[in-house]
């Protein structure tokens, strides 16, 4: 009977641990292969189009994803993550020509399927083998090369100092009354030639690329990059409502407050999910650190004005008033 219940909490015990953590699928339907970066630590060594990460034990997590086609910038993204659950997201080529990850979903991982052509890793915080082909400089270009010699001949005149011949010439030169012969001896020198030969290479280089998009894809990709005042989507609601829902998890108000700084400086949020975030915080002067912060992620700055009524006072208005007239 002991032994039985020692079994039986033992099996609980290892299923709770499971379940107390997260997964995390990334994948592509158009073939591109790509290394998944988890908060900073490569997690598959070979690129792959489908790649499942398991036990994260972490709540929140960032992610790079570094394409095989080095032309393609990195994208980057951060997921909330439930304990239990597995999340999804999928690369796809929006109608600009340009990939994002979208955040499509999660499902408890008891009840998740289970698909093919998958890579399957166990999260780890140390970065596995890189392959050298998967980094993330610049696509490496081999050159064709082509060196034209030319040859130029230089003749030069010198003269050797052998005399060749000589002549004697006499003069006489009236000095003050004085009369006074000069004899002199011209000398001719002979002159000979010397050739002198300089070889020049002229080296032409044409460059040329190995590496080529996949058949499925006509144009060459760009990345949506998130700025300040550089925003052009609000953070999808799905992804907003798993990241407020974590909010409500945390019991104190410093770890909110480091949970909203997170998503919100790696997406842009509207002036409306703002004050949704707001809201879950208790205190007036964490609201107002909050406000500040979110100002420069938020994508209609000019209704900013709406984030007020998450406030309580006027005096918290009339600073943040304030603060924002002297951007």
């Amino acid at each position: 009977m002991n032994h039985f219940i020692l079994t039986s909490l033992a099996a609980f015990f290892i299923s709770s641990g499971i379940f107390a953590q997260s997964n995390l699928i990334v994948y592509s339907n158009d073939g591109i292969k790509f290394i998944l970066e988890v908060n900073g630590v490569q997690q598959n060594s070979e690129p792959s189009t489908n790649v499942k990460v398991e036990n994260i034990a972490q709540e929140f997590i960032a992610t790079r994803i570094i394409f095989e086609y080095k032309k393609i910038p990195i994208l980057k993204k951060s997921f909330p993550l439930t304990k239990g659950n597995e999340v999804s997201g999928q690369i796809i080529l929006n109608k600009k020509g340009m990939y994002k990850l979208r955040y499509m979903g999660e499902t408890p991982i008891s009840s998740a399927p289970a698909p093919s052509n998958q890579t399957i890793i166990s999260y780890g915080e140390e970065p596995v083998s890189v392959n050298p082909s998967t980094t993330e400089t610049p696509e490496q270009i081999s050159p064709n090369t082509e060196s034209t010699t030319s040859t130029t001949v230089t003749t030069t005149t010198i003269n050797t100092g052998t005399p060749a011949n000589s002549e004697s010439v006499s003069m006489n030169v009236n000095l003050g009354g004085q009369s006074v012969g000069i004899s002199t001896s011209i000398s001719g020198m002979e002159s000979t030639s010397s050739s002198t030969v300089t070889e020049t290479t002229t080296v032409t280089t044409s460059s040329s690329s190995n590496s080529s998009m996949p058949a499925t894809s006509t144009q060459t990709p760009g990345v949506e990059t998130i700025s300040s005042g550089g925003c052009d989507s609000p953070m999808p609601s799905g992804e907003l409502n798993s990241a407020l829902a974590s909010m409500d998890s945390k019991s104190f108000e410093d770890s909110k407050m480091t949970l909203a700084k997170q998503f919100t400086r790696v997406n842009c949020l509207s002036a409306d999910q703002i004050k949704m975030v707001m809201q879950k915080f208790t205190f007036e002067e964490t609201k107002l650190d909050y406000s500040k912060y979110a100002y420069e992620y938020c994508l209609d700055q000019p209704s900013y004005y709406k984030v007020n009524d998450a406030f309580e006072f006027e005096l918290t208005i009339d600073e943040l008033n304030e603060f924002l007239e002297s951007k």
